[in-house]
């Protein structure tokens, strides 16, 4: 079982792949840190939508597409997670 979670919103994402947003040095640090911890990173297929409809700039295009890629290839739905969240509602 996994126990080491980190929620990540859709702040954090568009700070991950903006160089230029003021938020981009310090999340780039503490996700990379978390990486090294063992840390799994979970999100909603939401906030990932709002993520690509804010970077939809044409400049940020590549870095959406391939983030996307990358996530699929190593995305890992946690059942006990989608129900943790349906029991919350």
């Amino acid at each position: 079982m996994v126990t080491n979670r980190c929620f990540v919103d859709t702040v954090c994402w568009i700070a991950l792949l903006n160089q230029d947003d003021q938020l981009h040095e310090s999340s780039d640090r503490e996700y990379k840190l978390l990486m090294k911890s063992g840390y799994y990173f979970v999100t909603t297929t939401s906030i990932l939508n709002e993520t690509a409809n804010a970077l939809s700039d044409p400049r940020f295009r590549l870095a959406v597409v391939e983030f996307n890629r990358r996530l699929q290839m190593n995305a890992e739905p946690d059942s006990s997670l989608a129900s943790s969240m349906k029991e919350r509602q």
